[in-house]
């Protein structure tokens, strides 16, 4: 990899990459000229808005009395009497995917080259916005791993939207974001050429994936329409079409994609159970859980099944729930504080639906309990369906913030935001008595949380002026994020995005698009560039306009 120093980007240590000032020059490039492109098509697709504002992650009251005024510090490397140590995460033995990390930095010329792709292999997709643009010209642009591009689509007055995966890509035309139908397109990832297009789809394409076999799924929010639809394609022809969310946009063993319906248009809101769903996209065959639910929220897990609580013959038990399976996990310590009037509900682990509750995933389910003035309890449950309680002892001298998601990692290992009074910080449980922070810290601010993308980190925070998330902070370290904000941790690198919203990982966590100023349309924005986590490097984008870029996978 060639790389120059980045002057202007080294703004504070080797340690640390922040990107929070106003968009420079460089999304000023020339839309005239493509790097190896020789391929242009008439054929068009769509782009809607993907964000919703929708909150779907769990906002409860902690009910922690615990005294902030502790004279406790909480610093690197520090034990306290409490036996009681909190890192700063600097671990170098992350995968870099045999490249070497800048020092400071760096200008690279292919972008995310720690991911060890093929040169001539696509990478993802620049698509732009001809109405965000105010000249009406729409374009699709494939991203290669060696830097050079390939111009797919180029039309006017349309709206695009694309994923890719495998050997395929999937590209959806709109006349406009408010179309209630689209066109739909296959082609080859790698040459843009047409496997089959020009097929009606009968709603607008709101973010898609393809799957390993070709067929591709659509999730779909309609203008007007408060409720989400779905529809799946096969060959060039409609599969299977119907309400709700596609969970994880993934079909999973037999056919049984698993849909999530948030009923938001229901006059009288139906009881939980009927909020999930699995669909045989085959047959039509659709079913429910097989219990009722007895805490309000469940959730799915990657591998599809569904983890929620019912009281099963008077016995207060963990279900977990797949199409062709089923297991009931006794939970007496659960049912006691039940009946002494907790309340308890599985975390969904993000509430960022920039990047959607699903795309934080892991096989490891959270529930957090709660009762008005007790601190929350917490208990875990694997993916081999052992349960236990995981309540953490606060670091010293810190409280859980009122609003905030927990999560675990792959290893089961808790992610938690604690408030020393002053800032409020996420940190992962390395083991009882051993927390990590991770990333910078974040001042008065409303909703925080995190999760994980391979072996990166996300940290995001959103400004709340409601009150039940009114935190009394104290005054704020000289380094504290304020506002919005969207941080990207791996190893001794952390990330800030320019912008809260306008930014995608990549599916191995090595890698973010992001954009120097955004729209004010949802995740678009302009200057888009790509930093390389593991490298440290960062890759430029030369196009001018209102761009979204998306990653495809394998």
């Amino acid at each position: 990899m060639r790389v120059r120093p980045r002057t202007p980007l080294a703004l504070l240590s080797t340690s640390l990459l922040t990107l929070g000032c106003p968009a420079d020059d460089r999304g000023d490039g020339q839309d005239d000229e493509v790097g190896d492109s020789d391929t242009e098509s008439d054929s068009t697709g769509s782009d809607t808005d993907t964000s919703t504002d929708t909150d779907t992650g769990s906002e409860t009251d902690s009910g922690m009395e615990t005294d902030t005024s502790t004279e406790t510090e909480t610093e690197t490397g520090t034990e306290t009497d409490t036996e009681t140590e909190t890192d700063t995460d600097t671990d170098t033995d992350t995968d870099t995917g045999g490249v070497e990390p800048c020092e400071e930095p760096c200008e690279a010329d292919t972008p995310c080259l720690s991911a060890d792709a093929d040169p001539g292999q696509v990478i993802g997709a620049l698509v732009r916005s001809g109405a965000r643009s105010d000249d009406d010209i729409s374009q699709v642009r494939f991203q290669r791993a060696d830097g050079s591009e390939l111009l797919v689509r180029d039309d006017v007055v349309v709206e695009y939207q694309v994923s890719g995966a495998g050997q395929w890509a999937f590209i959806a035309e709109m006349p406009d974001d408010c179309a209630s139908s689209s066109l739909g397109a296959l082609v080859d990832r790698n040459t843009g050429d047409a496997i089959w297009e020009g097929l009606p789809i009968p709603h607008t394409v709101t973010r898609s994936a393809v799957q390993p076999d070709g067929r591709v799924v659509i999730e779909s929010y309609d203008c007007g329409d408060t409720d989400p639809h779905f529809v799946v394609l096969e060959d060039d022809a409609l599969l299977d079409e119907g309400e709700g969310e596609p969970v994880h946009l993934t079909i999973r063993a037999n056919d049984w994609l698993p849909i999530y319906r948030p009923h938001n248009s229901a006059e009288e809101e139906p009881p939980p159970e009927e909020f999930y769903a699995w669909r045989k996209v085959s047959t039509g065959q659709e079913f429910g859980p097989t219990y009722p639910l007895a805490a309000w929220q469940a959730r799915f897990t990657p591998s599809g099944e569904l983890v929620y609580a019912a009281e099963i013959n008077g016995d207060w038990t963990i279900v977990v729930e797949a199409p062709e399976s089923i297991e009931l996990i006794p939970a007496p310590a659960i049912e006691a504080l039940f009946a002494e009037g907790w309340y308890g509900t599985f975390e969904w682990e993000h509430g960022d639906w920039q990047l959607r509750p699903y795309e934080f995933v892991s096989e490891w389910s959270l529930l957090r309990t709660w009762k008005p003035g007790e601190s929350d309890r917490f208990f875990r449950l694997s993916p081999d369906n052992e349960l236990e309680e995981v309540t953490p002892t606060p670091p010293p001298g810190t409280v859980l913030p009122k609003c905030t998601t927990p999560n675990l990692d792959h290893l089961g290992r808790l992610l938690m935001v604690w408030f020393d009074g002053d800032a409020a910080s996420m940190m992962r449980q390395d083991d009882p008595d051993t927390w990590t922070t991770l990333g910078l810290p974040m001042h008065d601010v409303g909703w925080m949380g995190g999760g994980e993308f391979g072996e990166s980190h996300y940290l995001h925070s959103k400004f709340s002026n409601n009150n039940f998330c009114d935190t009394p902070w104290g005054r704020p370290p000289a380094n504290a994020l304020t506002d919005d904000s969207a941080q990207y941790i791996r190893g001794p690198v952390t990330f800030v995005a320019p912008d809260a919203r306008s930014h995608r990982i990549d599916a191995e966590g090595r890698c973010v698009a992001y954009s120097q100023m955004k729209d004010f349309q949802g995740p678009w924005g302009e200057g888009w560039s790509i930093v390389d986590l593991a490298g440290n490097a960062i890759f430029d984008i030369p196009h001018a306009g209102v761009h979204l870029f998306e990653w495809f996978e394998g």
